[in-house]
């Protein structure tokens, strides 16, 4: 607290003052509310379940520091420098971050996996509704799951930016600079994307139907088309599966569409990865640009279906009839298996068509790479100018 004092002195620009620099400060579990540390030098600070509420760390350099599970609400970090900093689960409500740099940090100490590379400043699962981040860089940071309903983002630099499963209903990011930004499975709505660059941007599972769309570059993104059109309940499944995934299935529910018919219906650009789709009826439907890894397809019905361009790795489609379905351009690859601490296990899974019917099929430039076509029926299928590798059971 004296060297608070003395800080504070400093501020104010009266003698004997001196500027707060502790480059191992650890104050967890502190109160600290209402307090200025405006400019303080606190590098790889620990702030994590401490008390800020309104404080102002304004213009302070508080890189790689770790405000996790924090209390932040009111708190001011205008032009401070938060490059690799932790915020998860931190309540940033009603905060402002104006000008702030939450770029990636080189090397931080609260990352215990860290290996000494670059560390996205992390907002995961973090409370930042109201908050105001105009002219923030966000580049890389990871903003998954995060709340930021009527949060303002405007002009942000948000390049590859992570905000799977993110709710942003209200929030304002008109002028913002998406390009290949993740919004997997985000809430839009309300949202205001005008004159948003979301070239290149991940939207899969995101309905955009209620977002402010005004001069918005989506060239190159991958979107979920007809959306809109989606029945209520095919789309609550879909929403809960987007939340399954991102969340590593601690919460939603993982999409079952056994049995269900879903005929002629639009899931292009969707994220469907793990979802079971076992001994549906699926004539006519789309699953252009979709990923589709380890999607259970067993006995389904999926003549004239279209999997345009998607990515299928250790999808199974055994005794399923893909009569006239069509895989242009479509990726059909080996699952790696990883453990739950990431690790490769040595095991893989390969797209299976055992038993399936593949009456006219249509594989054109499609790349297919250690598929399982074991006793599958090859009547008339087409392979124009696929490149097909390592693979078992196709007929001459």
């Amino acid at each position: 607290m004296a060297a608070i004092k003395s800080h504070h002195t400093y501020l104010s620009g009266r003698p004997g003052g001196l500027r707060l620099k502790n480059d191992d400060l650890d104050v967890s579990h502190c109160r600290f509310d209402y307090i200025s540390l405006s400019q303080a030098v606190l590098p790889c600070a620990e702030f994590s379940e401490s008390s800020c509420v309104r404080s102002d760390f304004s213009e302070a350099d508080l890189y790689g520091s770790n405000f996790a599970w924090a209390n932040l609400q009111g708190t001011i970090f205008n032009k401070s420098d938060v490059r690799g900093a932790n915020f998860v689960m931190a309540d940033l409500t009603g905060a402002s971050m104006v000008n702030a740099d939450l770029r990636p940090g080189q090397i931080v100490r609260w990352s215990r996996n860290n290996s000494g590379g670059p560390v996205s400043t992390n907002l995961d699962s973090a409370t930042l509704n109201d908050a105001d981040l105009r002219g923030a860089d966000l580049q890389d940071a990871n903003l998954k799951n995060t709340r930021a309903i009527g949060t303002m983002f405007a002009d942000d630099n948000m390049h590859a930016t992570n905000m799977a499963g993110a709710i942003l209903n209200g929030a304002d990011l008109t002028g913002s600079k998406l390009r290949g930004a993740v919004l997997a499975g985000a809430s839009v709505s309300g949202t205001n994307l005008t004159n948003c660059d979301l070239s290149g941007a991940n939207l899969r599972n995101v309905d955009l139907s209620k977002a402010t769309l005004h001069n918005t570059n989506l060239d190159g993104a991958i979107t979920l088309e007809n959306g809109a059109d989606l029945p209520d309940d095919i789309a609550e499944i879909i929403r809960q599966h987007s939340q399954w995934i991102i969340s590593d299935g601690e919460v939603g529910e993982r999409a079952n569409f056994g049995g269900m018919d879903l005929k002629d219906l639009v899931l292009t650009g969707c994220d469907l990865r793990g979802a079971l789709f076992a001994d549906a009826q699926l004539e006519g439907t789309q699953f252009n640009q979709c990923e589709l890894m380890l999607v259970n397809f067993s006995g389904a019905n999926l003549s004239r279906a279209s999997f345009v361009g998607a990515t299928l790795r250790g999808t199974i489609f055994a005794n399923a009839s893909l009569v006239e379905a069509k895989f242009h351009g479509a990726r059909l690859e080996v699952a790696e298996i990883y453990n739950a601490q990431q690790q490769r296990t040595g095991k893989s899974i390969p797209v299976l068509f055992n038993g399936a019917v593949l009456q006219g099929t249509d594989f054109s430039r499609a790349k297919i790479s250690g598929a399982n076509f074991t006793d599958s029926v090859q009547f008339g299928t087409i392979w124009n100018h696929a490149k097909v590798e390592n693979c078992t059971g196709i007929l001459d």
